[in-house]
């Protein structure tokens, strides 16, 4: 089970991201399309695993899912954050 301060660290990030997702339809409209879908994502160097549910309009951190992952991404922590900060996205 994860720790309180985890999930709280997981709610905080999940409403910056959803906050963002408002003023960036471009990304919305790529998000719908995975409509419904589930990605497991586990880091390295730090540890930390997270299971993001993409949901209409916006997404979903957890911890821990009742629903098996579409996917799963595994890797270094500084190689996903320079995916992720690309200036052309490779993630979505």
């Amino acid at each position: 089970m994860p720790s309180l301060p985890y999930v709280l660290a997981l709610r905080a990030v999940e409403s910056l991201i959803n906050q963002a997702l408002r003023f960036d339809p471009a990304t919305q409209q790529r998000l719908a399309a995975l409509d419904g879908k589930c990605i497991y994502i586990e880091t390295e160097a730090p540890r930390l695993s997270l299971m993001v549910q993409i949901r209409p309009g916006r997404i979903r951190l957890g911890a821990e899912s009742d629903q098996r992952p579409h996917a799963t991404i595994e890797a270094h922590s500084v190689a996903l954050l320079k995916l992720a900060l690309a200036q052309q996205p490779q993630l979505i």
